[in-house]
This record gives C-alpha cells, sequence and structure tokens, in this order.
C-alpha cells in the first residue's frame, strides 16, 4: 500500500516537474480572433490556446495584426519588444502576459500578447500609453500586466494546477480500485 502511494507521489512529481521555463500568453486580438473579446472564450475558436512568450512567437504575432487593416494602426507601439527578436540572448528578461482594451477608430478592441514584465525602469502600460498621448485614432481604455501562464484571459485556472488535482484524483481512484481486488 505504502509504495503505490510514493509511485503515486513520484508519478505527481514527474507532471509538475514537466514544464516549460518559459511564460505562456494567450496572443490574439478581438477583431482577428472570435473568442478573444472581453471575455476571452475558447469555444468560439477552440486552436486558440496559450502560446510561448518567446521573442520569435512574438514577431510572429506583430507579422500576423499588421495583416488587418485596423490592426495594422497599433503595431507601432509595440516597437520596444523589437530586440526580442532573438530572446537567447536576454536569458534573464522577465516577460509578462498583458491584456489591452483599446478604442481604435470608434470600435472597442481587446489585444492579449506576451510584454516585457514591468520592471522600476520600465513600465509597458505606461510606455504604450505616452506613445498614444497625441493620437487621434487610438485611445486606451485598459492595460494590465500578470506572471502567471494563461493569466490574461479572463477567466483563468492554471494549467499545473488542474494536473496536480488530476494526480490527486488519479490517486485516490487507484487506491480505491486497489482496495477492491
Amino acid at each position: 500500500m505504502h509504495r503505490r502511494i510514493a509511485i503515486s507521489f513520484v508519478a505527481l512529481a514527474f507532471v509538475t516537474a514537466a514544464q516549460s521555463d518559459n511564460l505562456k500568453c494567450y496572443m490574439c486580438t478581438s477583431l482577428s480572433d472570435k473568442g478573444c473579446g472581453s471575455e476571452l472564450t475558447t469555444d468560439l475558436q477552440p486552436n486558440l490556446q496559450p502560446e510561448e512568450c518567446t521573442g520569435t512567437k512574438m514577431r510572429e504575432w506583430q507579422l500576423k495584426i499588421k495583416q488587418h487593416k485596423i490592426l495594422n494602426l497599433t503595431t507601432w507601439f509595440f516597437d520596444m519588444d523589437e530586440g526580442l527578436q532573438d530572446y537567447r540572448n536576454f536569458p534573464n528578461m522577465n516577460m509578462a502576459c498583458s491584456k489591452m482594451t483599446l478604442h481604435i477608430l470608434k470600435q472597442d478592441v481587446t489585444i492579449r500578447t506576451c510584454q516585457t514584465a514591468k520592471t522600476e525602469s520600465i513600465d509597458p502600460c505606461k510606455t504604450i500609453e505616452g506613445k498614444l498621448e497625441n493620437n487621434q485614432h487610438i485611445e486606451m481604455n485598459k492595460c494590465d500586466l500578470c506572471l502567471t501562464d494563461a493569466c490574461n484571459n479572463a477567466t483563468f485556472i492554471s494549467p499545473y494546477i488542474l494536473y496536480i488535482l488530476l494526480s490527486f484524483l488519479g490517486s485516490f481512484v487507484h487506491v480505491a480500485f486497489y482496495r477492491l481486488a
């Protein structure tokens, strides 16, 4: 019996250890992705999943939004991330997930993406707000940064917490079947 419990805890350790070092964030906009409105709904777009925050992924996302007529107006204020194209050169760079609500050409637009984390000297939200100060077409209503996986979702349950709960559930089921056998 004790051996089976020990095996369950070892399995739990493997499940929780198999995680990426990179932060994972939703990277979408309400104009280009159906489920990316003020409330994120993956039911409308099942392939909308958190992506690793790497310079390459951020650059791909910027190229994607440049294709959209209205979103193309926003790409210039993400220029502060240009230096992150080769993220390997910045191993200690802290990343954050961001959720911004903008008013662009009389439309409310939600943007979820990766961003550099707030530091003592840099606040990405204030930097973007400063860049938008004299812009007549774009107004930022809200900008939030968070530091855990998929936290730029309106409703959030960490996948790692889910793995831990499933592991415990599996352990209890295993013990229950062991007693019945």
